[in-house]
């Protein structure tokens, strides 16, 4: 797993399609009117691709002996083939690299109903779980399941993968969400006396209920920043019979994931669809890929000055503590720990020169995300994976989300990636250059002579 570096992309059969820009033709003229969308959310329509894309499987249609495993393999394709190219609009070549053509046909009816070619793609992912897969034209994607609503994956258009996830593990429902970014709702953490615990007959799952619900696509589009277009999806889930049984609320949830160049910005919406005020923590925990949590270069940033509640050292009743310190934080154990009303601007320095920042750019009406988690089980728990990756969460987990009936609460993270070497690189250089200069200065016939008179005056 790889995280933030500078390299080469690695071109696979996905990024054929990233240079593609929709034309403005291709956008509806219509508007989203649900309040749970922004004021601009654009559908896209999709085009067909012309027949000639699959000239090359076309051409394997001789019978001989010399040629069966190739007719074989025109004849598994030919069914998905014709769906894509006449429905979907879409080729072979852009589904999943990991899969295939082995997408259910669930995930068929999907794709054919909000891919975009170029910008959005709906295949089978890892377990066979469907996938959101979101390109932007520079090269970078990432990958939102629909299992959970997790955001398992996030890549650069260079290459570096800011989202970590272990390579080689058989992934399902549970061990999915437990890496890349999920959102903790109802309930953040543990539960009890900790922070963000809401009011319950029982005890709910760790990280509440979002994460085990299966979400379903509402809407994908093309929207333009006026510093280019970025594509996005809105996802939603609500209340079901199974998460009723757990907590007794009534609620709709939709999340919209925005892929810009080097930024993801997620608004999450709560709507109260029941008879009683609803009383929730929201946040989103992610796993930042870095370099080694151990190395003095990954650090925390941005949490100075904070009341924090430390949940690993003190497990049974957690205490109120106070950050004093610098600036940064480092980890050297294991940590669970909920910073309450975090308002500047916090990140993790991954240890390459880059810096994630984790910011909420809630509206000022709204009740926002001003908390920020830490967290890491450390070698004692999870001794193959601690050291690459850096867990913070940003919502609100110290003070609940109260929503009355009917209305909706709406939250907006955006996670940026700023590279920043080439600064540390220039701040090195000017340091240098003055520490030359002055020896420079020092070694000058007239500058010893000023020091002989001044010696010889004193």
């Amino acid at each position: 797993m790889q995280s933030i570096l500078n390299r080469k992309p690695r071109l696979h059969s996905h990024h054929i399609a990233h240079q593609r820009v929709p034309s403005p033709s291709t956008k509806l003229s219509g508007r989203c009117t649900s309040q749970l969308c922004g004021p601009v959310c654009s559908r896209v329509t999709r085009r067909r691709r012309n027949k000639i894309c699959f000239g090359s499987v076309a051409q394997a249609s001789k019978t001989t002996d010399s040629n069966l495993d190739h007719d074989n393999a025109r004849d598994k394709v030919n069914p998905i083939r014709d769906i894509l190219q006449d429905d979907a609009g879409i080729g072979v070549h852009e589904l999943s690299r990991d899969i295939g053509f082995t997408d259910s046909t669930e995930t068929l009816a999907l794709s054919k109903e909000f891919s975009i070619p170029g910008c959005v793609r709906i295949t089978d992912g890892r377990g066979g779980m469907p996938k959101v897969t979101l390109i932007h034209q520079s090269g970078s994607f990432c990958e939102v399941y629909l299992d959970g609503g997790n955001i398992h994956t996030w890549v650069l258009a260079n290459g570096g993968e800011v989202f970590y996830a272990p390579d080689g593990t058989s992934y399902n429902r549970q061990t999915l969400n437990n890496w890349g970014t999920s959102l903790c709702f109802p309930q953040f953490g543990e539960g009890g006396e900790r922070p963000g615990t809401p009011p319950s007959e029982q005890l709910l799952p760790r990280d509440g209920l979002a994460k085990m619900l299966k979400w379903t696509i509402s809407q994908t589009g093309v929207k333009d920043d006026g510093n280019g277009e970025f594509p996005y999806v809105t996802i939603e889930v609500c209340d079901t019979d199974t998460s009723r049984a757990l907590w007794d609320k009534h609620f709709y949830l939709s999340m919209q994931v925005s892929l810009q160049h080097d930024a993801l910005e997620i608004s999450v919406s709560v709507k109260n669809t029941g008879m009683q005020q609803l009383e929730f923590a929201a946040a989103l925990k992610s796993h930042l890929a870095v370099t080694d949590i151990e190395a003095p270069q990954t650090n925390f940033i941005g949490l100075k000055n904070c009341v924090y509640v430390d949940n690993a050292m003190h497990a049974a009743k957690p205490r109120v503590r106070y950050s004093d310190t610098s600036d940064s934080c480092r980890l050297y154990g294991a940590t669970d720990r909920v910073f309450l009303s975090s308002k500047s601007e916090t990140g993790v320095e991954v240890g390459t020169g880059c810096t994630v920042f984790v910011r909420d750019i809630s509206s000022e009406d709204e009740h926002g995300y001003h908390d920020r988690a830490l967290f890491n089980e450390w070698k004692e728990s999870d001794a193959e994976n601690y050291r690459w990756y850096a867990g913070i969460a940003i919502g609100a987990i110290g003070k609940l989300i109260k929503v009355d009936p009917g209305l909706t609460h709406t939250g907006v993270v955006r996670l940026e990636v700023h590279d920043l070497s080439h600064r540390a690189e220039t701040v090195r250089r000017k340091s240098k250059y003055d520490r030359v200069s002055l020896q420079d200065i020092t070694k000058r016939t007239s500058f010893a002579f000023r020091e002989e008179g001044l010696s010889e005056l004193q």
